[in-house]
């Protein structure tokens, strides 16, 4: 018996049959969801703006990281 990791959970199947294999492998492939997505983006004009946005926030999140782990000062 096979094991595919797939979060949250884990997916068991037989070698037996390729054709399990990958579809457990094709299940959670969100290429073609990532590239609509982008595309229909761009096509309304507001890609730019999703990819600053994101930017943003990616920097605030990196902001809040170092700022918890900055060393406490001893005394």
């Amino acid at each position: 018996m096979g094991c595919v990791f797939s979060p949250p959970f884990v997916v068991f199947f037989s070698y037996h049959d390729p054709s399990q294999f990958e579809n457990s492998l094709r299940r959670h492939n969100y290429v073609g969801m990532i590239h609509s997505l982008t595309l229909a983006l761009a096509k309304a004009g507001r890609l730019d703006a999703a990819a600053d946005g994101a930017r943003t926030v990616m920097k605030k999140r990196l902001e809040e990281l170092r700022k918890k782990r900055q060393p406490m000062d001893e005394d």
